[in-house]
Formats: C-alpha cells, sequence, structure tokens
C-alpha cells in the first residue's frame, strides 16, 4: 500500500516537474526553486523539509505574484503538507494559519477556469472548515 502511494505521489510530482519549465517564463525563479525543494523533499520523505519548501514556495508566490491562480494552489499545497506524520508534529505549524492558508486558496480560486473555479473555492473552504472544527475538537478534547 505504501508503495502503491509513494509511485503514485512520485508519478504526479514528475508531471508537475514537467509542467513547470513550459510555464518558466512567467513564474519567478524563486517560486519555482521552492517548489523543486518541496518536490525533492516529498520524494525523500522528508517532511519537515517539504513543510519548510512548502512555505518558502508560497511566500515567494505571494511576493512576486500575489493574486494568482499560482499563489491559491501554492497556499493549499502549503496547507495540505501540514499533516501530523513522520517527522512532523503538530508543534511543527499552527492550525489557525492552515485555516487561513485555505480561506486564501479559496479566495485565489476564481482565476482558475471558470469551469473549475467554483469547485476548487468550495473545496478549499470546505478543508478550512474542516480544519477549524478539528482544531475546536482537539482543543476541547
Amino acid at each position: 500500500m505504501n508503495r502503491l502511494f509513494a509511485s503514485t505521489v512520485l508519478t504526479f510530482s514528475l508531471c508537475f516537474a514537467a509542467y513547470i519549465p513550459v510555464n518558466a517564463q512567467s513564474l519567478p525563479s524563486e517560486v519555482i526553486e521552492a517548489y523543486k525543494a518541496y518536490l525533492t523533499a516529498e520524494e525523500a520523505g522528508k517532511n519537515k523539509a517539504k513543510l519548510e519548501a512548502a512555505r518558502k514556495a508560497y511566500q515567494a508566490a505571494e511576493k512576486h505574484l500575489g493574486d494568482h491562480k499560482t499563489t491559491g494552489d501554492l497556499a493549499q499545497n502549503y496547507a495540505e503538507t501540514m499533516q501530523p506524520t513522520i517527522g512532523l508534529q503538530r508543534a511543527d505549524f499552527q492550525p489557525t494559519e492552515k485555516i487561513t492558508l485555505y480561506l486564501r486558496s479559496a479566495e485565489l480560486a476564481k482565476f482558475h477556469s471558470s469551469e473549475d473555479a467554483l469547485g476548487f473555492k468550495l473545496e478549499r473552504f470546505i478543508k478550512a472548515a474542516e480544519t477549524n472544527h478539528l482544531n475546536a475538537t482537539n482543543t476541547l478534547g
């Protein structure tokens, strides 16, 4: 099962990595390099490094692109990396930051194609609500 998951993630990562150079002209190198570091850390199973690289990619996109589809996608990606896993504890991130990232990614979903924008926006709002609910449950219980 782990091997299947790893191969699926690797395949997705390689596909996305192949996609980056095609659009490299429109994305700042700081964003591309941070995202490549994310992919490398993910392939190596280094969760803390993956979290840090996801943070850097998102922050670089905010700095250089602002309100942009890529910024929204990287905000969601960064939020998705905030999961307690091997080498990464809940103390390594703040649930409120994760909620903020999902909300930012929902806000920027409007930059996706008109057919996809509403679906992405709703999905990201739902993830923010789920994170808020889990945070409240963990705080109370």
